[in-house]
């Protein structure tokens, strides 16, 4: 039996009877508050007003009747109980009543059942509230997941989905619901081989697993890799089971180790070429060491002169290999000192400029407020030299090549995304060009020594290599981003240090 006292909005346009009404429900006993109405206006001002417990509606009140009445009630205070009591109603009205919402209905010359219906009215009321709250509470969690959830048919439309996967088709969740994953634009052999293992889950009964599942996105066709759920779900009274699809989002993970895995692969080819070349050096110093004692010794014209300058000459060259193969392998010496980037920029442009062709436009855009970073400033514009004219052979019909510094703050999520980098203040370098960019296969082995897609008698392989060589031996840190036909970006982070760390570089 309810304790409490109930708000009860009547509208009955006979006072008498409204006084029946509120005896018989204090009989019952139930508290109750209630407040007559008699016409529209009286009823939709109230409703306005404020909430109200349990609404009770005459059939007939003159100008004003029971339909419009629900109809009103249920609009202004959706969720709140509707009652008819009236005098008479026949079983074909009142079956039209329970259909557009009413909770019961009772006649006036029954009244004595009025107390046991309003109690059971506001109790499914409570009830549906109650349903309704963890309905909402449910969908809020599903919401706030950052996974791709949702629930599919056995034809694979959509019948449940949270946020994150109505943002992934760029869509509303309403917009999902009915319709497959062709219906919103998804990629048809991706689609398709969603409803591979859709059909295997509704078959088997068991729960799927998929380690790596590609997703293009249909409004931007950005690809991104979630490692997938399937699990089937049987409702009663469903002939086949639902499916329901936890899709977790590890696209920045699968480029991580893609990452590690390059990162390891440099350091173990870089430990082996630093190795060979230190050995290889020495060979090299033997051979054009008694090369130049046999020179100094032969008259100028000697038939053997010419033979031993060009063994010097292949020596020197050789001797060239060895020093970017060292760079490379981090064994190369370095005269580290404070360095001020803009200036070597702005000292090398005039060389970089003449190793560029007229068809070739070189922007440099210095940061002027620069900070002071730990590096050997002649291998600054060894660097720089080599990353212009890789641009440069990128672009044989011409274009721009842009090179740019910049103070940067590296937070921890950039920081996540650039392994093993820490946050911090860096100082940045990238050159950046037009040209015929790189795919991914290229793009994951730039940096290997003797790896290079020019042609064979214009480039060693060992330019992009000894270039991060340097960069990892002076503790900085070197991306490529590069698609074909879209250009290629190189950008280094060099560690922000205090001007006076260290005695400035030559």
């Amino acid at each position: 039996m309810t304790t409490r006292t109930i708000e009860v909005l009547h509208l009955e346009d006979q006072v008498w009877d409204a006084e029946l009404v509120e005896r018989e429900l204090r009989r019952a006993g139930l508290e109750a508050a209630i407040r007559r109405v008699g016409g529209r206006d009286d009823l939709e001002r109230a409703l306005r007003e404020r909430r109200w417990d349990v609404i009770l509606l005459d059939h007939s009140v003159p100008g004003f009747g029971g339909h419009a009445a629900l109809e009103r009630a249920r609009a202004l205070a959706p969720g709140t109980p509707c009652l008819l009591v009236t005098g008479s109603l026949d079983e074909e009205t009142a079956v039209e009543y329970m259909k557009a919402g009413a909770a019961d209905y009772v006649l006036k010359d029954r009244l004595t059942r009025l107390g046991s219906a309003v109690e059971a009215a506001l109790e499914h009321a409570a009830h549906r509230r109650q349903l309704e709250r963890q309905q909402a509470l449910l969908q809020q969690v599903l919401d706030s997941a950052p996974a791709l959830i949702c629930a599919k048919d056995a034809a694979g439309r959509f019948v449940l989905a949270n946020q994150a996967t109505a943002d992934a088709f760029g869509a509303s969740q309403d917009e999902l619901v009915g319709r497959d994953d062709v219906e919103l634009g998804a990629d048809p052999e991706e689609a398709e081989a969603r409803k591979r293992s859709h059909r295997q889950v509704q078959a088997t009964g068991q729960v799927l697993r998929t380690p790596e599942e590609p997703f293009t996105q249909p409004r931007t066709g950005v690809v991104r890799w979630f490692q997938v759920v399937r699990a089937p779900l049987s409702l009663p009274g469903e002939e086949e089971p639902l499916v329901l699809t936890v899709a977790t989002d590890v696209t920045e993970a699968r480029e991580l180790a893609v990452q590690l895995q390059l990162s390891q692969r440099l350091e173990s080819v870089g430990r082996l070429a630093g190795g060979v070349a230190h050995d290889f050096n020495n060979f090299l110093m033997v051979v054009t060491g008694n090369a130049e004692l046999l020179l100094r010794g032969l008259g100028s014209d000697d038939p053997a002169r010419s033979a031993l300058e060009q063994i010097l000459a292949a020596g020197e060259s050789a001797a060239t290999l060895t020093r970017q193969l060292l760079a490379f392998g981090r064994r190369q010496d370095l005269r580290l000192g404070i360095v001020d980037l803009d200036a070597v920029v702005s000292r090398a442009e005039p060389l970089l400029r003449r190793v560029v062709p007229e068809n070739v436009a070189l922007a440099v855009r210095l940061a002027g407020d620069l900070g002071a970073i730990r590096a050997d400033s002649g291998q600054l514009e060894q660097i720089l030299m080599n990353l212009v004219v890789n641009a440069r052979d990128a672009m044989p019909e011409g274009g721009r090549v842009t090179i740019e510094t910049a103070n940067v703050e590296v937070d921890e999520e950039q920081a996540r995304r650039r392994p093993p980098m820490p946050e911090g203040p860096y100082v940045m370098l990238a050159v950046t060009d037009g040209g015929t960019g790189m795919d991914e296969v290229t793009r994951s082995r730039a940096f290997e020594p003797f790896f290079t897609t020019k042609e064979e008698d214009r480039g060693t392989g060992l330019g992009l290599a000894s270039v991060y060589g340097i960069v990892k031996q002076s503790g900085a840190f070197i991306w490529v981003e590069s698609e074909p036909d879209r250009g290629t970006r190189f950008e280094i982070l060099f560690p922000r240090v205090a001007p006076d760390a260290l005695e400035p570089s030559d």
